[in-house]
């Protein structure tokens, strides 16, 4: 027998008829001629490098909280729809340390795949623990800082020595006055010394006329009293850039002008000069005491000697020059923890585009007088130009400076040179710049002096100028080591 629409279905006609039917019914059931659209939702991820700190936050769209916590990629929690603009900003900058983060590339449109090419990079934040007005110090801060057995800071400004804490209370212990002291200018900062006083020097006339130079002793309550004062006719006279250590001895041990190595009990008496005019050109750096006891120093021509200490200067040896082109003075040596000294120049090294002449270099010397040119500043336009200090070599085995200029273009930085920067450098020559001044309305600018390593484990240090009223700045850099 056959089926009722057997006939129907070979017609052409009633199949058309049919399948009308059957598409109306489908229709009617809900169906639709035009298939709906549909829309696709993509990720936001960043690529999150030189972060060191905690507690950065992103957010996109002014939402969606990202915590970061290490280096690498990480994605938003929540997807952004095709067709939907974006932004991707900082919520929160990382703390301890401080740090700035910035978004590159970080808005746009979301197209038809996930976005993955936000970059965010970190970098140290110099945090400016106090701007001095002209007046709280008698001029700008001039010399290195150190840290006294309150926990507190010192350090000397033109005409004063002023205390700061690590949070930036400041209090000046004591304003110099020609009419009353060997004074001319503080230079080079203080020490601490083991009777529990700091030290320092002056570089001019004061009171009594004729005088070119002394060493001052200040108690951390303020009370001031001079050691010892030059009067043009020894030949130990004007205490430069230098200032004075303390050997294992007890004796204060420094340089003068007159290239000459001078000794001091902290009592003011047994003065003893070494004359090293031999040896070079002025020795405008401090000497420092390596673990063996020696005391080694460089004069501006690059000679480097060594002193055996004695109750006074004795065995003055030259050991070698530090064999670099460079210009400009040489900074105090440090001790690295291989044995080798370590130093710094303030001009020459390397030619570069930025620098034809050089900018300054890190090099290092064996005890034995061997050179090796480590770095040289200036290498591209955001590098920092002449080191303005010594180095520091913190807790993380790593060297750490200052240069006087140079860094990145900053909104508040007006020199056309660059404002400084705080770097740091390995002992095998490879320097990072940290930070460039004058980033702030109120940063600092033209780093002064070596840096400090306070017990806290973040750097501490002086600008000449910048701050809110351009007379110069104490800042903190932390390193996240404590």
């Amino acid at each position: 027998m056959k089926q009722p629409n057997a006939r129907i279905a070979r017609h052409p006609l009633m199949r058309v008829m049919a399948l009308a039917s059957c598409t109306t019914l489908v229709v009617g059931c809900g169906g639709s001629s035009t298939p709906p659209s549909h829309v696709v939702a993509y990720s936001i991820s960043v690529t999150v490098s030189g972060l060191s700190g905690t507690g950065l936050v992103l957010q996109v769209n002014s939402g969606n909280d990202l915590s970061i916590s290490a280096n690498g990629v990480a994605t938003f929690p929540t997807t952004i729809d095709s067709g939907t603009t974006y932004s991707v900003t900082v919520s929160t900058q990382p703390t301890k340390p401080a740090q700035t983060c910035s978004v590159n590339n970080g808005s746009g449109t979301v197209g038809t795949a996930a976005i993955t090419d936000i970059l965010v990079t970190c970098a140290a934040r110099a945090i400016t623990l106090y701007s001095f007005n002209g007046t709280d110090g008698l001029g700008a801060p001039n010399g290195s800082l150190v840290q006294g057995l309150d926990g507190s800071l010192y350090g000397t400004t033109t005409g004063a020595v002023f205390r700061i804490t690590t949070s930036g209370a400041e209090t000046t212990l004591y304003s110099f006055t020609s009419a009353t002291d060997f004074v001319g200018g503080t230079t080079a900062g203080l020490i601490l010394a083991n009777d529990g006083n700091f030290y320092g020097t002056t570089n001019g006339s004061g009171v009594g006329g004729n005088i070119s130079g002394s060493v001052y002793r200040i108690s951390p309550d303020g009370t001031e009293s001079d050691v010892y004062a030059w009067f043009m006719v020894d030949g130990g006279d004007f205490p430069m850039k230098g200032g004075v250590i303390q050997a294992r001895d007890g004796f204060l041990y420094g340089t003068v002008y007159g290239s000459n190595l001078f000794s001091l009990s902290i009592a003011g008496g047994d003065e003893k000069d070494v004359n090293v005019t031999a040896y070079g050109s002025v020795v405008e750096s401090s000497l420092v005491q390596t673990r063996d006891g020696t005391l080694y120093g460089a004069d501006d021509s690059g000679a480097v000697f060594k002193v055996v200490p004695n109750a006074g200067p004795t065995g003055v040896a030259i050991i070698g020059s530090i064999g670099i082109k460079h210009s400009g003075s040489v900074f105090s040596l440090i001790e690295g923890s291989d044995g080798n000294l370590y130093g710094t120049t303030s001009g020459g090294g390397s030619p570069s585009a930025t620098c034809p002449n050089g900018c300054g270099t890190v090099f290092k010397i064996t005890p034995s007088g061997v050179t090796t040119l480590l770095y040289s500043f200036g290498a591209s336009p955001i590098d920092g130009q002449e080191p303005a200090g010594a180095l520091v070599l913190a807790s993380d085995g790593n060297f750490y400076g200052t240069t006087a200029a140079g860094g990145s273009s900053t909104p508040n930085c007006k020199s056309v040179n660059g404002c400084g920067t705080l770097y740091k450098i390995t002992s095998d020559g490879t320097e990072t710049v940290l930070y460039s001044f004058g980033t702030g309305p109120s940063d600092g600018t033209g780093p002064s002096g070596a840096l400090l390593q306070a017990s806290d484990g973040s750097l501490y240090g002086t600008t000449g100028s910048g701050g809110s009223t351009g007379s110069g700045t104490v800042f903190k850099l932390e390193l996240g080591l404590n």
